[in-house]
């Protein structure tokens, strides 16, 4: 009888253990890095999309921001201390990049191509723009 307690406690013991460190697992700690690269000479339209992506991000996470969850940066992708984003990003021409970075890692990427399409329309371009840094938030 006394055996039967005893497993019964070491189990109960072990079970405890699981859930606790299951409790424990903590979420990783997200940043949202939004990055325009344009080239050295900027056009109307590059000048724009920088504009149109500034205005969104203030409008839309302006805490974000603040806190640093959210961060916006623009360089020149012919530079060379941007050498390597221009490899990893595969970047051709100006373009605005969406990464999740979890815990310092960066682990997933979208380049917003579609941002030309959206020059004439600035509400289609903030939906644009909030849709992925939506889905790289989740």
């Amino acid at each position: 009888m006394k055996k039967l307690v005893f497993s019964a406690i070491v189990l109960v013991l072990m079970i405890a253990s699981v859930v606790t460190s299951e409790a424990k697992k903590e979420k990783p700690y997200v940043t949202i890095n939004v990055m325009y690269f344009h080239g050295p000479t900027r056009c109307q339209e590059c000048l724009l999309i920088e504009q149109f992506t500034h205005q969104t991000l203030t409008s839309n996470y302006y805490r974000e921001l603040q806190s640093l969850k959210v961060t916006w940066k623009t360089a020149d992708f012919t530079s060379d201390s941007t050498m390597g984003y221009e490899e990893h990003y595969k970047l051709e021409t100006q373009t605005l990049v969406i990464a999740r970075i979890e815990n310092g890692k960066e682990v997933k990427w979208i380049k917003l191509e579609k941002v030309w399409d959206y020059l004439k329309d600035y509400p289609k371009f903030e939906k644009y723009v909030k849709t992925a840094i939506k889905k790289l938030m989740k």
